[in-house]
């Protein structure tokens, strides 16, 4: 329950979840794992989108293919078969539209077997292919136009897509592109394939560097002539935990063909589920709370922006796929409430270096989904998102955690949709199993507003909102998200396992203005 513990001269100690206080006076002791919080609040680090914060429906679950099994049958490909997506479910609207705007990512792994009525896909396939309907893509358009999304659709750049050469056929995404322009569907992106660099383990088929540079540049010409607006995306390379690609495609690729791409698109999952085959990093409850493990997203990161940087520097880097665990997420870990311990810290990280888009794997769909499939109950992560996206804004602030190595993170950025001008939200994350950390703040204003998320333990699903448990209404509403008003703060004494956001309305930031 929240309670208040002490009463401090010059300011209001307010209450916590627990036994002890959340906001401390800078008279009282300072623990050794203390930290100094600098922010430069005349400055902005970096700028991202207003899309920053994105998500995905795997096109396995929007056409009715074969998804990851919950039923832990391991294996490199996805083996369930799951029904079409239904994008109708009164629930799943209010929770997606409460996460707007936001692209909307359809690809994954079987984006590559799937084929388009509108391109002249016959009603059978055969074995091992997947077509998308007409009317299940315009159930996809009419969902992502009511609840605020845009488009991000990956083409096949598989063996259906080819000619009998192994060339790419232009032919097999051409009705589908000028469909969805004349009736207006809200695509603003076309990715051009799924994690090419795996392609030998997902597909059988290599495809090399060059060849797919050679395929780009068809989809260049096509988009020039059906979609002069659209951008193209590519090539989704994934990247695993301390392995990195794996099989090395993305270096080359870039300097065969990097200057073709509006946007460079790569995957980073911090850990395998058991349903890989292979795992450089198995997916377990806290374990990707580790600091080394949480900080490696950043060594990827730079290497794709640096590539980029060198063969490439038209494009944007996007995070285009991304979740707490690889091969449809780990029960009991991609739903609990370490991952969103995990996820805040990604975000900032992600936000801190500019790249201007992170798509999560998924809306709903497996274990990482965001919101349970079946249910549509919400997972942790859903919360966190949606404090995300109410809270943090477009800008980001440079900042700077001083004495002291607790296992603390802070990203600071404009306040998102504040009416007074100089608003500024910080974002804290402790990953600390049993120690508090305080955080010495600075002068930010006389008044904060505290947005304190814990659970009972990292394996917990139920999290609470300044002690209070997040759910959705009795209506099924997603509900107001209330932070805890605070005079003078000082000092945050951030407890075990949490996170919180921080909003200062009169920081008076002249980056935020």
């Amino acid at each position: 329950m929240i309670r208040v513990t002490r009463w401090l001269v010059g300011f209001v100690a307010l209450a916590t979840v627990s036994d002890w206080s959340a906001w401390r006076s800078r008279t009282e002791p300072i623990s050794a794992s203390a930290v100094s919080l600098e922010i430069d609040t005349s400055a902005v680090q970096a700028e991202v989108d207003e899309r920053f914060l994105s998500v995905a429906v795997d096109i396995a679950n929007v056409v009715g293919g074969a998804f990851w099994d919950p039923d832990r049958n391991a294996g490199a490909m996805a083996t369930a078969q799951v029904p079409p997506y239904d994008f109708s479910r009164p629930a799943l609207r209010s929770l997606a539209e409460a996460l707007a705007p936001a692209y909307l990512r359809v690809g994954g792994t079987d984006a590559d077997r799937t084929v388009y009525e509108a391109a002249g896909a016959p009603a059978d396939v055969g074995a091992g292919r997947w077509r998308l309907s007409r009317k299940t893509w315009q159930n996809v358009s009419r969902f992502a136009q009511d609840v605020g999304f845009r488009l991000i659709f990956t083409l096949n750049a598989g063996e259906a897509a080819r000619d009998a050469s192994g060339r790419w056929d232009p032919a097999s995404a051409r009705g589908l592109i000028e469909e969805a322009v004349a009736a207006g569907d809200p695509v603003d992106v076309w990715e051009f394939g799924n994690e090419l660099n795996v392609f030998p383990l997902l597909h059988h088929r290599w495809l090399s560097p060059r060849a797919y540079a050679d395929d780009l540049q068809l989809v260049r010409w096509l988009l020039r002539d059906t979609a002069p607006k659209a951008q193209l995306a590519g090539p989704a390379v994934a990247f695993w935990p301390l392995l990195g690609e794996g099989l090395p495609f993305y270096g080359r690729f870039m300097r065969a063909g990097g200057d073709l791409l509006d946007i460079v698109t790569w995957h980073y999952y911090p850990s395998q589920s058991y349903r890989c085959p292979v795992a450089t990093q198995r997916a377990k409850a806290g374990e990707v709370l580790r600091p080394r493990q949480l900080a490696e997203i950043d060594r990827w990161a730079a290497f794709v922006e640096d590539t980029r940087d060198q063969h490439g520097p038209q494009a944007a880097v996007w995070l285009g796929e991304t979740g707490g665990a690889q091969c449809g997420g780990e029960p009991g870990a991609s739903d609990r409430f370490a991952s969103s311990l995990w996820w805040v810290d990604q975000l900032g990280r992600i936000a801190r270096r500019g790249q201007p888009i992170v798509v999560r794997q998924t809306l709903s769909g497996g274990d990482y989904g965001l919101i349970d499939d079946e249910t549509l109950a919400p997972n942790p992560d859903y919360w966190a998102s949606l404090l995300w996206r109410r809270l943090m804004g477009t800008r980001v602030l440079p900042t700077q955690l001083r004495t002291g190595l607790g296992p603390v993170s802070a990203y600071a950025h404009c306040t998102r949709g504040e009416a007074a001008p100089g608003s500024v939200t910080l974002a804290l994350v402790n990953v600390h199993p049993t120690r508090p950390i305080d955080v010495d703040l600075p002068d930010l204003g006389p008044e904060a507003r505290l947005y304190l998320v814990q659970a009972s333990s990292p394996e917990a699903h139920r999290v609470t909102l300044n002690g209070k448990p997040l759910a959705l209404t009795a209506e099924g509403a997603v509900p107001p998200t209330e932070g805890v008003h605070v005079h003078h703060p000082q000092l945050l004494s951030l407890p075990p396992h949490a996170f919180a956001f921080v909003t200062f309305p009169q920081a008076a930031a002249s980056a935020c203005r």
